[in-house]
């Protein structure tokens, strides 16, 4: 087993964002949930483009087994969607549409899958920690982190991230 991670090795494709959508959709069903960031090409290719870094892919070789996704946004975009003033959805159209002129100061923990063969042992935590460390070294800045619970798993991923990076968390509430 040699696991790797896209924020270290800089591997990321767009077949790799379209493999790691299909984990994403597999697990959380955006399809039957509007309230969720569709997976769909739009926002894959979105993500690519303007963001490879935020996702980071997980693989045993070349075999993608799980990935992290983070989503820097602002405060006042936090704010609206822990208040559920805005959806998941909303929140990503509001970030892609405002991308260039928006002052980061926030980070969406959206989401880590890792297939159940590698569960357990970690490497969500260490994906989403790499991300947000690459990330608040080259920006400087210090953010909040912010996530909605969609399991008890992801709530302790959340927790561990938070306290291992000696961040501010915040959850939006059922």
């Amino acid at each position: 087993m040699s696991i790797t991670f896209s924020s270290s090795t800089g591997k990321i494709s767009p077949e790799d964002t379209t493999e790691t959508g299909a984990l994403a959709e597999a697990y959380f069903t955006t399809h039957h949930d509007p309230d969720q960031i569709p997976v769909n090409e739009e926002n894959r290719r979105w993500i690519y483009e303007h963001i490879p870094e935020c996702l980071n892919i997980i693989r045993d070789d070349e075999k993608i087994v799980g990935f992290s996704f983070i989503l820097p946004t602002s405060y006042q975009i936090m704010e609206a969607f822990l208040s559920k003033k805005i959806n998941e959805a909303k929140m990503f159209e509001e970030v892609k549409s405002s991308w260039s002129n928006t002052f980061i100061d926030a980070i969406y923990l959206c989401s880590a899958v890792v297939v159940p063969a590698y569960q357990r042992k970690g490497l969500a935590s260490r994906a989403m920690t790499a991300s947000i460390r690459q990330f608040t070294e080259k920006t400087g800045i210090k953010p909040s982190l912010f996530y909605w619970k969609f399991s008890v798993a992801g709530e302790r991923l959340a927790l561990h991230v938070a306290q291992n990076l000696k961040l501010e968390l915040r959850h939006r509430k059922l």
